[in-house]
């Protein structure tokens, strides 16, 4: 059995070994690990939040986990990129704030493998 992957984020550095990219389970039961991605906004759009997910994912999998990604409704590259790592659109949700503003987020999930 792989080694376990929590609570490891998986980074992406350029020049002088600066940190730009980064891949990291934010929460995990038994049987699901639910992903982030992050990237420096300078960086976005070469590929390497791709590849530091990519990484990310494989590990989970190898560990017979379920993924789940959660973003944003606006946030369209977030989308835009779950779909390309192989997830599909599971549901919608609202969060209440402590302002009483209600945000409206998407999940998506792949298939366990």
């Amino acid at each position: 059995m792989p080694e376990s992957v929590y609570p490891l984020s998986v980074a992406e550095a350029l020049q002088d070994g600066r940190v730009v990219s980064w891949a990291f389970s934010e929460s995990v039961c038994s049987s699901m690990a639910d992903i982030g991605i992050e990237t420096i906004p300078e960086y976005r759009g070469k590929g390497l939040g791709y590849a530091a997910a990519r990484h990310l994912i494989r590990r989970i999998i190898a560990e017979n986990k379920r993924l789940v990604w959660g973003c944003h409704y606006m946030n369209s590259a977030s989308a835009a990129l779950a779909y390309k790592l192989g997830f599909v659109k599971y549901s919608e949700y609202c969060i209440l704030s402590a302002l009483y503003i209600i945000h409206s987020n998407i999940s998506v999930y792949s298939k366990k493998a």
